[in-house]
Formats: C-alpha cells, structure tokens, sequence
C-alpha cells in the first residue's frame, strides 16, 4: 500500500494483519497525494498529485528514485 500526504510512504504485508513500514520518497510539497505506481519494462513510475498539478519519479527497484519530474520541470 502505498500512501501520503506529504512524504510517499509504503506499507507491506503478507498477512494483512503485521505491517513493514517505510517512506519511499520525501515530496517538495506537504500536500502531496494520491500516489499511483505502474510497473512497464521493468522500471517503476509514481505519479502524484501536488500543489503545481502532476508530478512523475521513477525507480529501478522501488528503493531509490529519480527527482521529480512535472510542476514545471522538464518531462
């Protein structure tokens, strides 16, 4: 499950009754919400919503992502 406001935290379960908690990513923004990841060849993708509109990272292994891409950064 992956969940915010704020920073884009995860929680994991095998069971649905112990969670692993963490922060996947701390955001620019304290509003930061509604977090949706895709999965394609092989590489991760969060977009997000936050005070200037869309925003995009990327991850290789759900452990490490890129900065922001969106609210006014270049795609």
């Amino acid at each position: 499950i992956v969940y915010s406001p704020g920073s884009m935290r995860i929680a994991r379960t095998k069971d649905f009754e112990s969670y692993e908690r963490g922060v996947l990513f701390e955001c620019d923004f304290p509003m930061a919400r509604d977090p949706y990841i895709l999965e394609e060849d092989g590489r991760f993708y969060c977009v997000y919503c936050d005070i200037g509109g869309i925003s995009l990272r990327e991850s290789a292994d759900l452990v490490n992502w890129s900065e922001p891409f969106g609210h006014g950064k270049s795609i």
